[in-house]
């Protein structure tokens, strides 16, 4: 076979197989989960959302084989976002403390194991009142298994200690009982979380799985990681980015495992972050520089990446600029695996299930916000309302800011400065907020 002929037939053999698998289409059945929850994680800290101060090339890899979205929003603290998460309830409907998931919550880990999966949790617990907190919350709130997984290795569940270097770190399953353990200080906790989500796939490749992974990076404090050329712990902030890039490697650990066991077609991978980023980092975006606005109410606060990868149903290169809560990623896995979504989750959660699919989806007009990280341990602070359209903010106390132009709102609008279109929507969004 001369040369030219045999380019020709692998050329056509090639055409051939991409024909074939667009042919094949999506695997039929509910897809396997595995989400990834970055701690103190705000949008600015990728390399695909533009950041140049930090490089995380298996984020951009794993942004360029899905979708990365870029109006993304949490809760602007830990707590509260995983509740809402957790259950897809706005929190005006069920939060109760910081590090409480009320008890009785109904979880995606129930959801999706009515539908047959096998659940795991690996990671950041926080959910219950642990052994240091005051007498009134020690104790409240749900253990891993009470929230409907199967097996886990946390930090913090009912202790604390360290989720880094030295960790404790309570392993367990349902049924079984848990074992909390203090390793030594030559271990880092995220390498025993990831190695732990890793083994708990490869065991349950055969079924569906939910692999939930509440990651401890990049919390504070911010000390060296195994790749750190400077060990130096004193340095604090200073760290920071090694602990992003650290972070990348370790999902890239978990979506490269994915891929080696030939599951990539049958698994839904999203990348979320749970809040802003911590307010003594201050990021490179181009020429501009952000400082990290967690616990605040003002975009940095809330804006976080979001990347979603599903090879084979979601067509890889897309950038999407739809408005997403991340308690829409709850109705989002309900309905992908085929559970029943109730009604007070659909009336908070919207499902982003048909645009993985590339059906017919109709987006988000504004986002409702109710935020009070601590109305126990602070009995006087008062609850924050808020809606964004994606352009304008309102608060309930009528201050009104344009996102784009001021995220850090240092300067309210005016009542004539705002499309009367933009207040008939931030308002009506504001009523639709639970009663509390």
């Amino acid at each position: 076979m001369t040369p030219i002929r045999l380019l020709t037939v692998l050329v056509l053999l090639v055409a051939t197989d991409a024909t074939l698998a667009a042919r094949r289409g999506p695997v039929e059945g509910p897809p396997n989960v595995v989400f990834i929850l970055a701690d103190d994680l705000g949008a600015e800290c990728l390399s695909c959302y533009g950041s140049t101060s930090y490089a995380t090339p298996h984020l951009d890899r794993l942004a360029a084989e899905g979708i990365r979205f870029t109006r993304a929003h949490s809760q602007p603290l830990c707590t509260p976002t995983r509740v809402e998460l957790l259950t897809g309830l706005c929190n005006a409907r069920n939060y109760e403390a910081f590090s409480v998931l009320p008890k009785g919550s109904h979880t995606f880990a129930h959801a999706l194991g009515t539908q047959g999966y096998r659940s795991g949790v690996f990671g950041k617990w926080q959910l219950l009142g642990a052994e240091h907190y005051p007498e009134n919350l020690r104790g409240r709130g749900c253990t891993p298994e009470q929230a409907g997984f199967g097996a886990w290795s946390l930090w913090q569940v009912e202790q604390l200690g360290s989720r880094y270097w030295g960790p404790t770190i309570t392993r367990g399953a349902a049924g079984s009982g848990s074992l909390t353990e203090v390793h030594g200080d030559d271990v880092y906790g995220p390498d025993v979380f990831t190695d732990a989500l890793l083994e708990f796939v490869r065991a349950e490749s055969a079924q569906p799985f939910l692999a939930y992974y509440p990651m401890a990076l990049t919390h504070d404090p911010f000390v060296p990681t195994p790749d750190s050329a400077d060990r130096d712990a004193s340095k604090g902030p200073e760290h920071f980015g090694a602990m992003v890039e650290y972070m990348d490697r370790l999902v890239g650990r978990i979506v490269d495992e994915v891929d080696r066991l030939e599951l990539g077609e049958r698994t839904l991978i999203v990348f979320v972050g749970d809040n802003g980023t911590h307010p003594s980092v201050h990021s490179r975006v181009g020429d501009a520089v952000v400082r990290g606005g967690k616990r605040g109410t003002h975009h940095h606060a809330t804006h976080v990446p979001l990347i979603v990868r599903w090879t084979g149903t979601v067509a890889p290169g897309q950038e999407r600029d739809d408005l997403v809560h991340v308690r829409d990623l709850c109705a989002t896995l309900l309905d992908v695996a085929g559970a029943e979504v109730a009604a007070d989750v659909r009336a908070d959660a919207h499902s982003l299930a048909p645009l993985l699919r590339g059906e017919e989806f109709t987006a988000r007009q504004t986002i409702p916000f109710w935020y009070h990280p601590r109305p126990i341990a602070r009995p006087k602070s008062e609850p924050v309302s808020f809606a964004i359209d994606g352009r304008y903010k309102l608060y309930d106390d009528g201050r009104v800011f344009d996102e784009v132009d001021d995220p850090t709102e240092e300067a309210p609008l005016g009542v004539d400065a705002v499309p009367a279109a933009a207040w008939a929507r931030l308002r009506a969004a504001l009523a639709q907020l639970p009663a509390r």
